[in-house]
């Protein structure tokens, strides 16, 4: 028996790969629903899924939604700078300052509440502008250099 065509394989693997996706779908809306987070949508999830399967420099962000985080960050040219000023800060008279994201997160890690966060959060007037990330200057070198910065 002759098929027709080289490539009959196409259909049944991509009719198998929608349903993976289908699943995974339906599997990661009954976890974001136990923990009251916003639903995923097919096509969002099989974009993160094979964003993650071709680039080795993308990981899961559990906290964020729907968003992998890329890791440029270990890559490339990073200078620490004077965070700009906003309208607020300039009104004010003051710089401007952004919260540090090493020890925002490291905070949210070690399962502080918003409450006791907010009240030790780090404020800081540098910032990383290629990243767009506000880092004290203990925290700058560990962020581009780890790729795990919240352990030291």
């Amino acid at each position: 028996m002759r098929r027709r065509s080289q490539k009959w394989w196409k259909k049944p693997f991509f009719h198998l790969l929608t349903l993976v996706g289908v699943q995974t779908t339906i599997l990661l809306n009954k976890h974001r629903k136990q923990h009251r987070r916003r639903r995923a949508n097919l096509a969002s999830v099989l974009k993160e899924v094979s964003v993650a399967l071709v680039d080795k420099d993308v990981i899961y962000n559990p906290q964020a939604d729907n968003v992998p985080l890329p890791i440029d960050r270990l890559k490339g040219r990073h200078f620490l700078s004077v965070c700009p000023n906003t309208e607020a800060s300039d009104s004010r008279g003051k710089r401007a300052q952004r919260q540090c994201k090493v020890c925002a997160d490291r905070a949210k890690a070690a399962g502080q509440t918003p409450a006791e966060r907010k009240n030790k959060r780090k404020l800081t007037t540098t910032w990383c502008r290629e990243c767009k990330v506000g880092l004290c200057l203990d925290c700058f070198e560990i962020y581009h250099t780890k790729r795990d910065y919240l352990n030291n």
